[in-house]
Protein backbone atom coordinates (compact mmCIF):
# COMPACT_ATOMS: atom_id res chain seq x y z
CA UNK A 1 0.00 0.00 0.00
CA UNK A 2 1.18 3.43 -0.80
CA UNK A 3 2.12 6.21 1.94
CA UNK A 4 -1.04 8.28 1.52
CA UNK A 5 -0.72 11.49 3.90
CA UNK A 6 -3.34 14.69 3.89
CA UNK A 7 -0.99 17.59 4.09
CA UNK A 8 -2.75 21.32 4.77
CA UNK A 9 -1.36 23.84 2.86
CA UNK A 10 -2.32 27.68 3.99
CA UNK A 11 -1.69 31.04 1.77
CA UNK A 12 -2.64 33.20 4.64
CA UNK A 13 -2.36 32.26 8.29
CA UNK A 14 -5.08 35.00 9.16
CA UNK A 15 -7.70 33.87 7.02
CA UNK A 16 -9.32 30.39 7.00
CA UNK A 17 -11.07 31.02 3.45
CA UNK A 18 -6.92 30.39 2.17
CA UNK A 19 -6.59 26.83 3.94
CA UNK A 20 -7.10 23.67 1.69
CA UNK A 21 -6.22 20.02 1.75
CA UNK A 22 -3.87 17.94 -0.49
CA UNK A 23 -3.18 14.15 -0.35
CA UNK A 24 0.64 13.27 -1.13
CA UNK A 25 1.77 10.03 -1.56
CA UNK A 26 5.27 9.97 0.32
CA UNK A 27 6.24 6.53 -1.75
CA UNK A 28 6.28 8.45 -4.79
CA UNK A 29 8.17 11.13 -4.14
CA UNK A 30 5.81 13.13 -1.87
CA UNK A 31 3.30 13.31 -5.39
CA UNK A 32 0.26 15.40 -4.99
CA UNK A 33 -2.78 13.39 -6.22
CA UNK A 34 -5.70 15.28 -7.14
CA UNK A 35 -6.55 18.88 -6.87
CA UNK A 36 -6.33 20.84 -3.48
CA UNK A 37 -9.83 19.86 -1.52
CA UNK A 38 -11.44 22.44 1.06
CA UNK A 39 -12.49 20.57 4.07
CA UNK A 40 -10.50 18.01 5.94
CA UNK A 41 -13.52 15.68 5.91
CA UNK A 42 -13.60 15.45 2.23
CA UNK A 43 -10.00 14.81 2.12
CA UNK A 44 -10.20 12.18 4.75
CA UNK A 45 -12.90 10.54 2.48
CA UNK A 46 -10.64 11.08 -0.68
CA UNK A 47 -8.09 9.61 1.12
CA UNK A 48 -9.73 6.37 2.36
CA UNK A 49 -11.49 6.00 -1.23
CA UNK A 50 -8.26 5.72 -2.73
CA UNK A 51 -6.43 3.36 -0.51
CA UNK A 52 -9.64 0.91 -1.30
CA UNK A 53 -9.27 1.30 -5.08
CA UNK A 54 -5.33 0.26 -4.40
CA UNK A 55 -5.95 -2.66 -2.03
CA UNK A 56 -8.65 -4.11 -5.08
CA UNK A 57 -6.13 -3.71 -7.57
CA UNK A 58 -8.46 -1.34 -9.44
CA UNK A 59 -5.91 1.73 -9.69
CA UNK A 60 -1.90 2.07 -8.80
CA UNK A 61 -0.97 5.15 -7.03
CA UNK A 62 2.61 5.40 -8.60
CA UNK A 63 1.26 4.72 -12.26
CA UNK A 64 -1.68 6.74 -12.83
CA UNK A 65 -2.28 8.97 -15.95
CA UNK A 66 -4.22 12.52 -16.46
CA UNK A 67 -6.89 12.31 -18.93
CA UNK A 68 -5.79 15.03 -20.78
CA UNK A 69 -2.62 13.64 -21.39
CA UNK A 70 -3.51 10.49 -22.40
CA UNK A 71 -5.95 11.59 -24.90
CA UNK A 72 -3.73 13.94 -26.63
CA UNK A 73 -1.03 11.28 -27.05
CA UNK A 74 -3.55 8.91 -28.81
CA UNK A 75 -4.36 11.79 -30.84
CA UNK A 76 -0.57 11.58 -31.74
CA UNK A 77 -0.61 7.92 -31.89
CA UNK A 78 -3.65 8.09 -34.54
CA UNK A 79 -2.04 11.08 -36.59
CA UNK A 80 1.29 8.90 -36.80
CA UNK A 81 -0.54 6.30 -38.55
CA UNK A 82 -2.51 8.29 -40.64
CA UNK A 83 1.06 9.54 -42.48
CA UNK A 84 1.47 5.50 -42.73
CA UNK A 85 1.50 5.36 -46.49
CA UNK A 86 0.53 1.40 -46.03
CA UNK A 87 -2.31 1.80 -43.83
CA UNK A 88 -5.96 2.98 -44.68
CA UNK A 89 -6.51 5.38 -41.77
CA UNK A 90 -6.77 8.96 -43.48
CA UNK A 91 -5.19 12.16 -41.88
CA UNK A 92 -8.02 13.82 -42.50
CA UNK A 93 -10.46 11.85 -39.78
CA UNK A 94 -7.35 11.52 -37.60
CA UNK A 95 -6.84 15.50 -37.34
CA UNK A 96 -9.85 15.44 -35.17
CA UNK A 97 -8.87 14.03 -31.72
CA UNK A 98 -5.60 16.65 -31.79
CA UNK A 99 -8.36 19.92 -33.04
CA UNK A 100 -10.90 18.40 -30.25
CA UNK A 101 -7.74 17.67 -27.87
CA UNK A 102 -6.57 21.43 -27.63
CA UNK A 103 -10.05 23.48 -28.89
CA UNK A 104 -12.23 21.49 -26.62
CA UNK A 105 -11.07 18.70 -23.81
CA UNK A 106 -7.75 21.00 -22.91
CA UNK A 107 -10.09 23.38 -21.61
CA UNK A 108 -13.91 21.96 -20.70
CA UNK A 109 -12.74 18.09 -19.83
CA UNK A 110 -12.51 17.95 -15.70
CA UNK A 111 -9.06 17.51 -14.22
CA UNK A 112 -9.50 13.95 -13.78
CA UNK A 113 -7.09 10.72 -13.79
CA UNK A 114 -7.67 7.94 -15.98
CA UNK A 115 -9.40 6.16 -13.03
CA UNK A 116 -11.98 8.77 -12.44
CA UNK A 117 -12.99 8.93 -15.79
CA UNK A 118 -16.92 7.78 -15.24
CA UNK A 119 -20.39 8.68 -16.96
CA UNK A 120 -20.83 11.71 -14.43
CA UNK A 121 -17.23 13.32 -15.30
CA UNK A 122 -18.65 13.22 -19.11
CA UNK A 123 -21.70 14.30 -18.22
CA UNK A 124 -20.12 17.85 -16.91
CA UNK A 125 -17.76 17.68 -20.18
CA UNK A 126 -20.84 18.31 -22.29
CA UNK A 127 -22.42 20.31 -19.98
CA UNK A 128 -19.29 22.90 -19.64
CA UNK A 129 -19.27 22.43 -23.51
CA UNK A 130 -23.19 23.63 -23.58
CA UNK A 131 -22.40 26.74 -21.23
CA UNK A 132 -19.46 27.75 -23.74
CA UNK A 133 -21.34 27.76 -26.87
CA UNK A 134 -20.30 24.24 -27.83
CA UNK A 135 -22.61 22.75 -30.03
CA UNK A 136 -24.44 20.05 -29.81
CA UNK A 137 -23.64 18.29 -32.61
CA UNK A 138 -19.74 18.78 -32.02
CA UNK A 139 -19.84 17.36 -28.37
CA UNK A 140 -21.44 14.40 -29.64
CA UNK A 141 -18.45 13.62 -32.18
CA UNK A 142 -16.45 14.56 -29.18
CA UNK A 143 -17.96 12.06 -26.90
CA UNK A 144 -17.79 9.33 -29.83
CA UNK A 145 -13.85 10.20 -29.84
CA UNK A 146 -13.31 9.67 -26.68
CA UNK A 147 -14.94 6.26 -25.96
CA UNK A 148 -12.80 4.85 -29.22
CA UNK A 149 -9.68 6.76 -27.24
CA UNK A 150 -10.62 4.39 -23.48
CA UNK A 151 -11.01 1.63 -25.63
CA UNK A 152 -7.43 1.84 -26.08
CA UNK A 153 -6.56 3.22 -23.14
CA UNK A 154 -7.46 -0.48 -21.66
CA UNK A 155 -5.25 -1.75 -25.36
CA UNK A 156 -2.43 0.02 -23.69
CA UNK A 157 -3.10 -1.16 -20.06
CA UNK A 158 -3.29 2.06 -19.05
CA UNK A 159 -6.67 1.09 -16.88
CA UNK A 160 -8.80 -1.35 -17.07
CA UNK A 161 -12.22 -0.42 -16.58
CA UNK A 162 -14.06 2.42 -18.57
CA UNK A 163 -17.79 0.65 -17.99
CA UNK A 164 -19.76 3.56 -16.45
CA UNK A 165 -18.04 5.64 -19.24
CA UNK A 166 -18.48 3.77 -21.70
CA UNK A 167 -22.51 2.93 -21.19
CA UNK A 168 -22.77 6.93 -21.03
CA UNK A 169 -24.59 7.74 -24.07
CA UNK A 170 -25.33 11.37 -25.08
CA UNK A 171 -28.01 10.49 -27.26
CA UNK A 172 -30.04 9.28 -24.21
CA UNK A 173 -29.10 12.38 -22.06
CA UNK A 174 -32.11 13.88 -23.24
CA UNK A 175 -32.04 16.76 -20.22
CA UNK A 176 -29.24 17.49 -21.71
CA UNK A 177 -30.54 18.47 -25.10
CA UNK A 178 -30.65 21.76 -26.53
CA UNK A 179 -34.26 23.01 -27.68
CA UNK A 180 -33.25 24.04 -30.72
CA UNK A 181 -29.66 22.06 -31.55
CA UNK A 182 -28.10 22.11 -34.07
CA UNK A 183 -28.63 18.71 -35.57
CA UNK A 184 -32.21 19.26 -36.07
CA UNK A 185 -31.54 21.79 -38.38
CA UNK A 186 -30.93 20.60 -42.03
CA UNK A 187 -28.42 22.26 -44.34
CA UNK A 188 -28.54 22.56 -47.71
CA UNK A 189 -25.69 22.16 -50.08
CA UNK A 190 -25.36 24.78 -52.47
CA UNK A 191 -24.67 23.11 -55.93
CA UNK A 192 -22.73 25.45 -58.22
CA UNK A 193 -23.48 25.51 -62.27
CA UNK A 194 -21.91 23.68 -64.67
CA UNK A 195 -20.92 27.03 -66.16
CA UNK A 196 -19.08 28.17 -62.97
CA UNK A 197 -17.59 24.57 -62.67
CA UNK A 198 -15.86 25.17 -65.95
CA UNK A 199 -15.16 28.46 -65.41
CA UNK A 200 -12.75 27.30 -62.11
CA UNK A 201 -11.55 24.25 -63.89
CA UNK A 202 -10.17 26.67 -66.91
CA UNK A 203 -8.69 29.00 -64.11
CA UNK A 204 -6.58 26.23 -62.32
CA UNK A 205 -5.51 24.94 -65.27
CA UNK A 206 -4.32 28.40 -66.78
CA UNK A 207 -2.26 28.85 -63.35
CA UNK A 208 -1.07 24.76 -63.19
CA UNK A 209 2.77 25.89 -63.91
CA UNK A 210 2.61 28.87 -61.91
CA UNK A 211 4.08 26.73 -58.64
CA UNK A 212 3.87 23.97 -57.07
CA UNK A 213 0.22 24.67 -55.12
CA UNK A 214 -1.39 25.55 -58.31
CA UNK A 215 -0.46 22.05 -59.29
CA UNK A 216 -1.69 20.54 -56.30
CA UNK A 217 -4.76 22.71 -56.63
CA UNK A 218 -4.90 21.64 -60.60
CA UNK A 219 -5.15 17.97 -59.37
CA UNK A 220 -7.65 18.23 -56.81
CA UNK A 221 -10.16 20.09 -59.04
CA UNK A 222 -9.64 17.93 -61.85
CA UNK A 223 -10.11 14.94 -59.41
CA UNK A 224 -13.16 16.09 -58.00
CA UNK A 225 -14.63 17.25 -60.76
CA UNK A 226 -14.19 13.88 -62.82
CA UNK A 227 -14.73 11.41 -60.45
CA UNK A 228 -17.06 12.85 -58.22
CA UNK A 229 -15.06 11.85 -54.58
CA UNK A 230 -15.63 14.00 -51.29
CA UNK A 231 -12.25 16.57 -50.16
CA UNK A 232 -12.03 14.08 -47.25
CA UNK A 233 -11.62 10.75 -50.06
CA UNK A 234 -8.96 13.14 -51.84
CA UNK A 235 -6.99 13.69 -49.09
CA UNK A 236 -6.76 9.98 -48.19
CA UNK A 237 -5.22 9.08 -51.71
CA UNK A 238 -1.89 7.65 -52.28
CA UNK A 239 0.37 7.65 -55.35
CA UNK A 240 -0.08 3.84 -55.37
CA UNK A 241 -4.47 4.69 -55.53
CA UNK A 242 -3.17 5.79 -59.39
CA UNK A 243 -2.69 3.65 -61.93
CA UNK A 244 -1.65 5.63 -64.79
CA UNK A 245 -1.17 3.06 -67.65
CA UNK A 246 -4.68 1.69 -67.34
CA UNK A 247 -5.89 5.17 -66.54
CA UNK A 248 -8.08 4.20 -63.33
CA UNK A 249 -8.18 5.29 -59.57
CA UNK A 250 -8.25 2.57 -57.27
CA UNK A 251 -9.91 3.75 -53.83
CA UNK A 252 -11.23 1.60 -51.44
CA UNK A 253 -13.43 -1.12 -53.29
CA UNK A 254 -13.99 1.05 -55.88
CA UNK A 255 -12.47 1.70 -59.23
CA UNK A 256 -13.28 5.07 -60.80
Amino acid sequence: MSDLRIIKRTRNNKSTDKISYVIMDYDDNRKQIGKSIKFIKDAKLVKKDLEKKEFRGIVKLGDRHKFKDKFEEFGQYRYADACDETKAITKQGTKNYLSYSRRHIALYFPDVYLDEVDAMVLEQFVVNCLDNKITWKTAKNIIRHIHTSLRWFMVKKYHDNFASALNWKIHKQHHLKPRNRDDEVQTKSEVISPEEACRVLSYVAKHRFRSKKDAFAYGIFIILATFGLRPSEVQGLHRSNFNFIERFVLSKELIL
